[in-house]
């Protein structure tokens, strides 16, 4: 999960939960700002072993995507470390 998306990823989870779906809620942060220009080049910082992903079904919660620069970095990462499915949930498209 994207640090920025926490209260739409809570109230996403509750529904899944609901459908029966079991969650584990990891952390990522990706900086590609300084101050409020794009660098154009995302730093991701995970916030746990990305190795775990191998083979998982990845769900990325986003509250908004603005250039799409982030979103494409942190999917090519994840597809990197041979995630078995991946999906985007996103809230609001800039």
């Amino acid at each position: 999960m994207l640090e920025s998306a926490q209260v739409f990823a809570e109230q996403l989870v509750v529904e899944l939960k609901k459908l029966g779906i079991s969650i584990r809620w990891e952390s990522v942060k990706i900086s590609s700002y300084q101050g409020m220009e794009s660098t154009g080049k995302p730093i991701i910082h995970f916030h746990f072993d990305e190795q775990e992903l191998a083979g998982k079904y990845v769900l990325v919660i986003e509250d908004m995507i603005d250039s799409r620069t982030t979103l494409a970095a942190l999917l090519l990462a994840l597809e990197a470390l041979q995630s078995s499915v991946l999906h985007v949930a996103v809230l609001l498209k800039n």
